[in-house]
């Protein structure tokens, strides 16, 4: 019967060792390979595209003085790599997730954790510029044609811009070291050159091909991120410069999930953790509950040795 109560109290002790370690959500992440049939929360490592144009009115006419509007755009990583989120619960500690998707894609805007979560502005402001910046290739012009006096639609000579950069595409391939890189000779459009260099990602980034993903964890994982200097001429003599930041999907960075809040994607790259207060056992409730517990323990032990002790003295009495 002692080896019992050892046990019993054993596993008393352990409980109260679990209990006192500090809080923290736990996730799990899968690259999903074959049908999902659990309905996990899916999402894409997020890759960038720069676009380039010039700054235009209301109706799409480009501004006087040939001002350039240059900037970074999130997007899937071309791999097409699917990656799936699960909870993954440990003694005492429950993980709640609500994952929200940009629009019209599977790269997170944001990801709450024990808390209900909203759509940040950045995704109504990449989302406008997406849609205005899609619209304005107009890849047809109003002419009149000859003796009839009606208008017809003819193609458009090319022009440099609008013009993107797929930086994951182009220049950011699998199989980059993350060093710094410089490629020259490029061509907006087939017209305007340009020269882009990427700084080196940060030492923090783990490459994805050995990043662990079958791990327990307490963090987000997002795409590393990596400056771009993007430099041009146009008109010939008028010389443009911008760096952008940009997400090579190629590395990996993690940041602490909190324990009550939620992680939010940035604009253009990178997250942003916001807390909440969260009720959690300090040390002395947890030492309390475990000296009630083993209390708990130690007298159904006297108990069972009383009545045991009163049940073979009636025996004897007979």
């Amino acid at each position: 019967m002692r080896n019992v109560y050892r046990t019993a109290l054993k596993a008393v002790l352990l409980a109260g060792l679990a209990a006192g370690c500090s809080v923290a959500p736990a996730v799990q992440y899968e690259e999903v390979i074959k049908p999902d049939t659990q309905g996990l929360p899916k999402f894409k490592l997020q890759s960038s595209i720069i676009a380039i144009d010039f700054k235009r009115d209301d109706k799409g006419v480009p501004l006087a003085g040939g001002q350039m509007v240059i900037m970074s755009i999130p997007a899937e990583d071309p791999s097409g790599r699917l990656y799936a989120i699960r909870a993954a619960d440990q003694w005492g500690v429950n993980t709640r997730l609500q994952m929200t998707p940009r629009e019209n894609n599977l790269l997170i805007s944001s990801l709450g954790v024990e808390v209900e979560d909203q759509r940040v502005a950045t995704i109504q402001q990449v989302a406008a510029f997406a849609t205005k910046f899609l619209a304005i290739p107009a890849l047809w012009s109003t002419s009149v044609a000859p003796g009839k006096g009606k208008e017809t639609k003819t193609a458009r000579v090319a022009e440099p811009f609008p013009a993107i950069i797929d930086v994951s595409r182009v220049h950011l391939l699998p199989e980059d070291t993350g060093g710094a890189q410089e490629f020259e000779n490029g061509r907006f459009n087939g017209i305007v050159r340009y020269g882009i260099k990427y700084g080196p990602v940060e030492p923090s980034a783990t490459p994805r091909s050995g990043f662990d993903f079958s791990t327990t964890r307490s963090v987000y994982i997002y795409s590393a991120c990596r400056d771009a200097l993007l430099t041009f001429d146009y008109p010939p003599g008028k010389r443009h410069t911008a760096t952008v930041r940009i997400a090579d999907p190629n590395f990996i960075e993690t940041i602490a999930l909190p324990a009550k809040g939620k992680v939010s994607a940035q604009s253009a790259c990178g997250v942003s953790v916001s807390s909440e207060a969260v009720k959690t056992n300090s040390t002395l409730e947890v030492l309390n509950a475990l000296f009630d517990a083993a209390k708990t323990v130690r007298d159904a032990e006297e108990a069972k040795r009383t009545a045991k002790s009163g049940a073979t003295t009636a025996g004897k009495s007979k």
